[in-house]
């Protein structure tokens, strides 16, 4: 019983994962008879066993459990950024061995089948190093296990895709064998799910460059981020209001905010508003295949639209180019486009969803209070979005759903997306208000979202929506990148930059080529002059790739054809022989794909140029 309050006392500083479950479950757990024990093994050090119907079960080493522990962890292929899934917490004495083999990226999910035995070992072990560890999770059967699939599809990426790894605390596959068969299932199929996911992204990696390149036109009429910080008043308060069904309950009440607030609204949002008679003072939208469908109404066209590089470019077509605002990027051609018109690119944290990015640029921005409505998270009445739209319901099948706290009701029902989205948010918002920024939940339903304040949206208008505001000038206020007369000579530093285009694919083709002749020399064990020549090349070459503004649009096109062809060549090897030639090969592909895309490239940032030509700020 003493490490009790100790090991309760990191388990409740947890929020995520139903941590506050498995605290309930501890602490009144109660023995129902005498399974399991501790005894003292030869070294001194307290262990862990369990009564079997012929003899006891010993799970740690009776003579130097430290030791063995150490020896069993070592065999585990480790590699950096590993995402383990074990079975059997046990007394943690080899969970805490694995994790010392971590890097800090690295993440280990622990299931453990007997919720009896965790509570055994929680009242006499010190698990606090674990229970501490942020790379550490744990999942009991019975009582939070459901999340497992969830953390462990979401923390699989391309990095380390080759190295999850499916393993089991030694005693455990005899003691729960048939849980463990269960358990490796599992694993396998959420593995394979993320896998099919990932290809999924990454097949989609070309559709987003393609908008990427096409949306440099927009990018320099447009208003940066980084100019409106400071450009609000701080006494003004910012109204996010996302498509939640919850939302039906109180749009009414956003009428009597307008212009004493500034409204941003989600995309599909912003025409439920428009058709009930509120018009927002802002509305945003990120995806690269946003459904064009949304933005018919000519009234969109007056209202400022936050974006982000790879959009769905058809949206900017038809919204035209007269009130955009640019959000953020990870490409370094606009970063480096904007610095050359004295402006600095901003990197907007997003989590996914575009109620993310419009929560960032108010916190971005400087607002001191911000108010939540129909952000629900959840399937309130089985819609997905207010009006009793029921859309995307087809990932219930590939998220599964889950109960959650809610807002209003005690528990809400949510999906694996959705939760993920929670939890994002419950991030922002404990930094939000670390940093002096008040977040108000007034979603009146839904999930609930730790660490914000809960109010109605009647309340919270009522009390902070005091003063009257020219929302409308201030945008008006903020100057775009270029303006219309600066055009012409923003063309000409666009088309100097064309000019790298083919050369940069001809390097390509060269540095595949020494990749792959490296490789061979590698294999031979020929490191000689030839290779440390080839290799001088090769690393003139890389460096270009990673620094040069025009080498990303190439090197980001091609980005993600390499996982799906051959996840093998993200595996780092043992060998250092081997783990050489690897990382030749998967260079080889690498700039082998990005020679046999640059044409399309060339095709596109062509297109680019000519659009900038008669595209007026006003269309």
């Amino acid at each position: 019983m003493e490490w009790l309050e100790k090991n309760l006392h990191y388990m409740e500083n947890e929020s995520e994962l139903d941590y506050n479950k498995l605290s309930d479950f501890v602490k009144t757990w109660v023995a129902e008879e005498e399974k399991y024990f501790i005894d003292t093994a030869k070294d001194g050090s307290v262990i862990l066993g369990m009564h079997g119907e012929e003899k006891d079960i010993m799970l740690n080493s009776t003579y130097k459990p430290m030791q063995e522990a150490e020896k069993f962890a070592k065999k585990i292929q480790l590699t950096d950024n590993s995402v383990i899934a074990f079975m059997g917490l046990g007394n943690g004495i080899i969970v805490k061995q694995v994790a010392d083999q971590l890097n800090e990226e690295a993440l280990l999910l622990i299931y453990e089948p007997s919720k009896e035995l965790f509570a055994f070992v929680m009242h006499h072990f010190d698990l606090s190093e674990i229970l501490s560890d942020n790379r550490i999770k744990i999942f009991v059967n019975g009582i939070n296990e459901q999340y497992f699939d969830l953390v462990l599809t979401y923390n699989i990426d391309n990095v380390n895709v080759g190295v999850t790894i499916l393993e089991s605390h030694p005693k455990y596959k005899e003691l729960f064998s048939e849980e463990f068969a269960d358990f490796s299932n599992l694993f396998k199929d959420c593995r394979t799910s993320a896998l099919v996911n990932l290809k999924t992204v990454m097949e989609g990696q070309k559709r987003m460059m393609r908008n990427a390149i096409a949306n440099i036109a927009n990018l320099v009429r447009s208003k940066m981020t980084a100019d409106f910080i400071g450009a609000f008043p701080e006494d003004m308060p910012a109204i996010l209001v996302s498509g939640g069904p919850s939302l039906d309950k109180n749009y009414e009440v956003l009428k009597q905010a307008k212009g004493k607030a500034m409204i941003i609204a989600v995309d599909r949002t912003a025409q439920y508003l428009l058709d009930r008679d509120i018009v927002p003072d802002m509305f945003c939208s990120l995806d690269y295949t946003k459904s064009i469908t949304l933005f018919q109404d000519e009234r969109l066209k007056q209202i400022p639209f936050l974006y982000i590089s790879d959009l769905n470019k058809e949206v900017l077509e038809v919204l035209g180019k007269k009130n955009l605002i640019f959000g953020t990027t990870s490409s370094k051609f606009y970063n480096w486009l904007i610095g050359e018109y004295g402006k600095k690119g901003i990197d907007l944290p997003i989590g996914g969803s575009v109620a993310t990015l419009g929560y960032s640029f108010a916190k971005m921005t400087g607002f001191k209070r911000l108010i939540m409505v129909g952000q629900d998270l959840a399937l309130t009445g089985g819609a997905n979005y207010a009006g009793g739209m029921v859309s995307g319901v087809a990932g219930l099948d590939e998220y599964g759903t889950m109960e959650v706290p809610g807002n209003v009701e005690d528990t809400v029902i949510t999906r694996g997306d959705y939760y993920v989205y929670l939890k994002w948010f419950e991030q922002a918002v404990k930094e939000a208000n670390e940093s002096g920024m008040e977040v108000i939940n007034a979603t009146e339903g839904g999930a609930r979202i730790d660490g914000t304040k809960i109010m109605t949206l009647q309340e919270a208008v009522d009390q902070y929506c005091l003063n009257p505001y020219d929302i409308e000038a201030i945008f008006q206020g903020i100057e775009p990148l270029a303006t219309e007369e600066n055009i012409p000579d923003v063309k000409a530093l666009l088309e100097e930059k064309r000019k790298d285009l083919p050369k940069l694919k001809k390097k390509a083709k060269d540095a595949a080529e020494i990749a792959r002749r490296c490789g061979v020399l590698s294999e031979r064990g020929d490191y000689g002059k030839e290779f440390k020549e080839k290799n001088k090349v090769l690393s003139q070459t890389t460096a270009l790739f990673d620094e040069s503004p025009t080498a990303s649009l190439l090197s980001g096109f091609a980005e993600g054809l390499l996982v799906n062809e051959d996840v093998d060549l993200y595996v780092t090897k043992d060998d250092n022989q081997d783990e050489m030639i690897r990382l030749y090969q998967k260079m080889e592909k690498n700039y082998q794909y990005i020679h046999e895309n640059a044409d399309e490239v060339i095709s596109l940032y062509d297109a680019m140029l000519e659009s900038l030509d008669g595209n007026e700020a006003g269309e």
